[in-house]
């Protein structure tokens, strides 16, 4: 089966919510790098880490992971982000994937 959906098919969604949950809607270039209200250079990578419900990775297999996204981090290459979203309000949840620039869900 293949299914298309026209480009940016979830856009106007994701404005709705980021606008009522945080607020604002950041303001992004073409690369999709938030430019306003906060800037930053490299993109912004969130691993939404599942590792204490449902599916999981084995602990050693995790951690490789999180120590090559953060050597990516220190190379300058991108920010990480390795959330939980069970942990976080869900204004908090919002907000981590509107500032994604890249992510990455197990």
């Amino acid at each position: 089966m293949n299914v298309t959906v026209p480009d940016h098919f979830w856009e106007p969604l994701r404005k709705r919510l980021i606008t009522n949950t945080i607020g604002y809607i950041p303001v992004m270039n073409n690369a999709g790098i938030i430019v306003s209200p906060q800037k930053s250079s490299a993109p912004i990578v969130t691993y939404i880490s599942r590792q204490n419900h449902g599916r999981s990775l084995k602990p050693i297999d995790h951690a490789r992971l999180v120590d090559a996204l953060k050597q990516l981090e220190e190379e300058g290459i991108c920010e990480v982000n390795v959330v939980a979203m069970e942990t976080m309000t869900f204004p908090q949840q919002i907000e981590t994937a509107a500032r994604s620039t890249v992510g990455h869900f197990l």
